[in-house]
């Protein structure tokens, strides 16, 4: 089943888009949920943290803006961090046997990165 999830992931570490990470994230949700494996957490680890990290960017760009619309966009992106980086941190214990250096990177960075996310929505008043 794994083979269904390293295309999608090959594919987003080749393209950088949110969407082929999305792609590789559901795949790695579906063969996790039927057969779960340290390799389908890791994959599912991975392509989360790099939804997640560009929820970051996008949140970071927009919290600038004085734009109503652009602010509300700031709060949906804050919320996807929060939720991507939490699926990392569920994953990511479980899949680093398959890199261990790799899962002691992205949880290194999402313990670092994602108290922004919530410090954001704080400072955003968001709901």
């Amino acid at each position: 089943m794994l083979a269904i999830v390293a295309p999608a992931l090959r594919q987003a570490q080749a393209s950088k888009s949110r969407a082929d990470w999305e792609a590789a994230l559901m795949a790695a949700q579906a063969v996790d949920a039927v057969a779960p494996t340290a390799q389908s957490s890791f994959y599912l680890g991975v392509s989360a943290f790099q939804i997640g990290m560009d929820a970051l960017t996008n949140l970071a760009n927009l919290s600038k803006s004085k734009k109503k619309e652009d602010l509300a966009q700031a709060c949906a992106e804050a919320k996807v961090v929060e939720d991507q980086f939490a699926t990392v941190q569920i994953a990511m214990p479980k899949g680093g046997s398959v890199d261990a250096a790799t899962a002691a990177t992205i949880l290194q960075n999402v313990n670092q990165y994602g108290p922004m996310a919530t410090q954001q929505r704080t400072a955003l008043k968001c709901k």
